[in-house]
């Protein structure tokens, strides 16, 4: 077992490496939080559980630098339609939204995920993969916490923000 960090040489723990969890850590390093990332997972995810940037998340990242990698891998798409039994039951346009992302954009959840982590790394902040939580107790001054390590060590900490992304 390691030792455990009481001085908060840590701002936040992120457990999660998931899309959530990129971005809060990124967003955490980009204002100077010194953070870690963990997730029980030993390497990122093939599969995509969502296809589609809704255009605040779009808005969102043009703020931090993203939204133009996103635009050259994903695809517009205006407007899109509900059928059932061969009708047309439903129809939702984006065009008229005051908004530079007046659309959605396609782009599978493996790609987000790539350029939210490509962020992170930028900011020197490693992803911990196969590292899980056990166990955490709060307290009004800050978090204690046992995290398992691939190799199955186990390390303690006490910080003051836990944050679940996962």
């Amino acid at each position: 077992m390691s030792s455990t960090l009481d001085n908060f040489d840590l701002d936040a723990l992120v457990v999660g490496a998931g899309p959530v969890g990129l971005a809060m850590a990124g967003d955490l390093a980009w204002r100077g939080l010194r953070v870690r990332i963990i997730d029980k997972a030993e390497k990122p995810s093939t599969l995509s559980k969502a296809v589609v940037l809704m255009p605040r998340t779009l808005e969102e990242f043009a703020m931090r630098g993203m939204a133009e990698e996103c635009m050259a891998h994903g695809q517009k798409m205006h407007s899109f339609g509900i059928h059932a039994e061969g009708k047309l039951i439903a129809r939702t346009e984006y065009n008229h939204l005051d908004s530079e992302f007046n659309f959605l954009l396609c782009q599978p959840q493996t790609t987000t995920e790539r350029i939210l982590r490509d962020r992170l790394a930028s900011f020197d902040v490693p992803i911990e993969w196969g590292t899980e939580l056990t166990s955490y107790q709060q307290d009004a001054d800050g978090v204690s916490l046992t995290l398992r390590k691939p190799d199955g060590a186990t390390e303690e900490l006490r910080i003051p923000y836990l944050l679940g992304c996962d």
